[in-house]
């Protein structure tokens, strides 16, 4: 579609050139070029509407959601001191969930995130509720719920033995020499 509306355009061009170099042609010559030139203006104008109307249907459309993601940046009950820390700790709250959008963006549809340069979704971390405000298509959504209900579920299951867990998406291990 696209290389016909570069030919028409071409053709168009050509066609003018040849209309403004042939002033000493007869009236009727003249009149033609110009018909055909107002021909292939409009079939270029309604090729180019085309074009847009078939980008439009083609781009899925985003849906905007916000993902409480608390349970997974607080500790589990069995530590109620690393809560305190949690919640009052805004510089580590705010890494934390930095370190989710740079996991989500890497794990989930990397080709349809903005920031990586390709794609239209967006994400927004807010410490202040511990969410993540994501505007992504709904197959993505679908993508993200199931990756969340993963984690959450194991770390239910850790909860149950009772083992004290406070999930972050990127580990920072150091280890000693």
């Amino acid at each position: 579609m696209k290389r016909l509306l570069l030919t028409l355009a071409v053709l168009l061009g050509m066609a003018t050139t040849m209309a403004a170099v042939g002033e000493e042609q007869p009236a009727e010559e003249k009149a033609r070029l110009e018909a055909k030139i107002e021909e292939l203006t409009q079939r270029l104008n309604q090729m180019q509407h085309e074009l847009v109307e078939l980008q439009k249907e083609s781009r899925p459309a985003t849906v905007t959601r916000v993902y409480n993601m608390e349970n997974l940046l607080l500790p589990t009950s069995a530590d109620s001191s690393g809560l305190r820390i949690a919640v009052t700790d805004q510089k580590r709250l705010d890494s934390a969930l930095e370190s989710w959008v740079e996991l989500i963006q890497v794990r989930i549809s990397p080709s349809s995130w903005k920031e990586r340069g390709i794609g239209e979704g967006t994400i927004a971390h807010f410490s202040t509720n511990m969410s993540l405000v994501i505007n992504q298509s709904e197959a993505v959504h679908a993508e993200l719920a199931s990756f969340f209900k993963e984690i959450r579920q194991a770390k239910q299951q850790l909860e149950l033995l009772d083992v004290a867990v406070q999930l972050t998406p990127q580990p920072k291990w150091k280890f000693a020499r």
